[in-house]
């Protein structure tokens, strides 16, 4: 908690999150699962151990809801994540995933963002582990996403891989701070930030070809995942 408090004490009023009401659980997973948390003001934290070749689907919904995270992975992951809030309410989501040695995770939060976002993800490579990191969103207020990618001593023949893609109105709130921590010689990792707007023009000449604005954010939303 306390590294999420340094995460976006610039962004956000932490001390409202010291209210909220905790809900707490140990999960191992062994096969495909899927995580809902979807409550009004709420404040989870999980300890996640994935023991087998594993699918997670995390569905994360409501308004004002944290959502605190700490996954061991030992042998190979896919997370994915659908956040759908109010569009005035807002979600703060932490991720640390710490790899074992042999061990991979690909990471993708996809969908169209209405409310507030905060994003951050940190993850711990261990010999011989790989990480597929992927952000893609459709914004239309707010997003701040933190992806740090660690590589400490031992690490050796590890490699991470994070992207961050973003598409947003020009009255959108962007923040997209990607990190990289390698300290083996042997291990590996790449990074890429991008922002695109799509503007009131690009906007309006849609619309004058019949598509309404809802038809368009959809479009954006399906398509982004295809994009570079």
């Amino acid at each position: 908690m306390e590294i999420l408090y340094r995460a976006f004490r610039r962004y956000i009023d932490l001390n409202k999150l010291k209210a909220l009401p905790k809900i707490r659980n140990n999960t191992m997973v062994h096969n495909s699962v899927q995580r809902v948390f979807y409550r009004y003001n709420a404040l989870y934290e999980e300890d996640l151990t994935i023991e087998g070749n594993s699918n997670v689907l995390s569905v994360i919904g409501g308004k004002n809801v944290v959502v605190v995270r700490r996954i061991t992975v030992k042998h190979s992951s896919d997370f994915s994540l659908n956040i759908n809030i109010k569009n005035n309410g807002w979600v703060i989501l932490f991720d640390e995933i710490i790899l074992e040695e042999n061990s991979s995770a690909g990471y993708k939060l996809y969908g169209k963002i209405g409310g507030e976002v905060y994003h951050y993800i940190n993850v711990v490579h261990s010999r011989n582990s790989k990480s597929n990191i992927d952000i893609k969103a459709v914004v239309l207020k707010k997003l701040i996403s933190i992806g740090i990618l660690e590589h400490p001593v031992g690490s050796r023949r590890s490699y991470g891989k994070l992207n961050q893609l973003v598409i947003a109105k020009p009255e959108s709130k962007i923040v997209l701070l990607p990190g990289i921590k390698v300290l083996d010689p042997d291990a590996r990792a790449v990074h890429g930030a991008k922002k695109v707007i799509l503007t009131k023009d690009q906007e309006f000449y849609l619309r004058s070809k019949g598509l309404s604005s809802n038809t368009i954010l959809d479009i954006l939303e399906k398509s982004i995942i295809y994009m570079i």
